[in-house]
């Protein structure tokens, strides 16, 4: 692909701003006078550079081989979260405001609302696996419990309603399911610790066992070849190794979002501060980072290898993809003024669906480089 990113912004930080700041004031001349106005309007550019560079906005500096850019912020309050193709590709599920799971139909435009198995359960979280998305509900039961809609094209987990899920992921084969939540049922039993991590059996929905910690897990990454899964916290990367019954902390990094990708042997991690870095599998040594903006959350991240290609999105107007191997821009997506919320491939790579906070689906043809159509509620 084409690298676009230097046609969108200037580097910033140029010595030439500093030129002649220590020249003379001479009263009565009107070279000088004019040479002092232009150096005075120069420092006044440079403050309010500087001043809105702290504050998180404006252009961000380029990071060792990348171009990063980020203009504005967004919140991502709203509209549509986690989004998967299904049906062939023919239809996505997305998870909406108030619990609802909405389906789109990809052909005729038509949005609608799905139930659940049980209809009045709300949808806490839905993530794509590679078989059928995985939908976490609500239930008033207090046991985990798992059912098939292959309806709506939904493998369902029913959770005790005392657990706020905020990671869920299939590991082992699809063999297994890992489900983070804050347990608000501890503090009533006098527990300090009320995050937790449960392991399902992904085939019988029988629950294994619970492992608790100290900090909320945002997301979770499996590396299947040396069989450990990974958890991103606002307090660093967790490790649960294969066989182990805890967490084990492996770097300070405060993730937001992760990606393993076996074959490159890479941990990809988008951060609270607006970077995006990658670590070896292997050793946990940084392999790049690329600096999306100063304060900007990375939120939604996914990959597709054959392309090799990432795409990053969250609290900003734009979807960066990203060279897998050195984290380089190769092109920016703007989404007018929306926060985005996730992202999904096509199968080819070709095409990428951008879940946003205006409550709408963007499609974007990446070969031809445009957003081709939008869905909206």
């Amino acid at each position: 692909m084409n690298n676009t990113a230097h046609t969108l912004h200037t580097p910033v930080g140029s010595e030439s701003i500093f030129l002649d700041v220590a020249s003379p004031l001479v009263p009565n001349n009107t070279a000088s006078r004019l040479k002092a106005f232009v150096v005075f309007a120069l420092l006044i550019s440079a403050g309010a550079w500087y001043l809105m560079s702290r504050s998180g906005g404006g252009l961000t500096q380029p990071f060792g081989k990348t171009d990063p850019i980020v203009t504005q912020y967004e919140n991502p309050l709203g509209g549509f979260f986690d989004i998967a193709l299904v049906n062939g590709q023919s239809k996505i599920i997305a998870r909406a405001t108030a619990g609802r799971t909405m389906e789109l139909n990809l052909k005729d435009g038509t949005i609608e609302q799905v139930s659940s198995r049980e209809n009045q359960s709300s949808l806490q979280l839905m993530v794509r696996t590679s078989g059928l998305p995985l939908a976490v509900y609500a239930t008033s039961k207090p046991d985990f419990k798992l059912h098939f809609n292959l309806k709506n094209s939904l493998t369902e987990l029913f959770v005790p309603d005392s657990l706020e899920v905020s990671a869920v992921t299939m590991f082992d084969d699809n063999q297994k399911i890992a489900v983070a939540s804050c347990d608000f049922a501890a503090e009533d039993q006098g527990l300090d610790l009320n995050y937790r991590v449960d392991i399902v059996d992904a085939i019988s929905g029988k629950h294994e066992k619970t492992v608790r910690l100290g900090d909320l897990i945002f997301d979770f990454a499996y590396d299947d070849q040396l069989q450990n899964l990974y958890a991103s916290t606002n307090a660093g990367i967790f490790r649960l190794e294969a066989g182990a019954d805890q967490l084990k902390l492996i770097s300070l990094c405060r993730a937001r979002a992760l990606e393993c990708l076996s074959s490159q042997r890479f941990l990809i991690t988008g951060q609270f501060n607006g970077d995006v870095q990658a670590f070896s599998l292997d050793t946990l040594e940084t392999c790049w980072s690329t600096s999306i903006g100063k304060t900007a959350t990375v939120k939604a991240m996914t990959c597709h290898e054959e392309m090799g290609m990432i795409a990053v999105g969250g609290e900003y107007n734009y979807v960066l993809l990203l060279d897998i191997n050195t984290g380089a821009t190769m092109r920016i997506l703007k989404q007018n003024e929306s926060a985005v919320n996730d992202l999904a491939y096509s199968g080819d790579g070709h095409q990428l669906y951008i879940s946003r906070s205006n409550s709408s689906v963007a499609l974007w043809d990446l070969t031809q480089g445009s957003m081709v159509k939008v869905y909206a509620l």
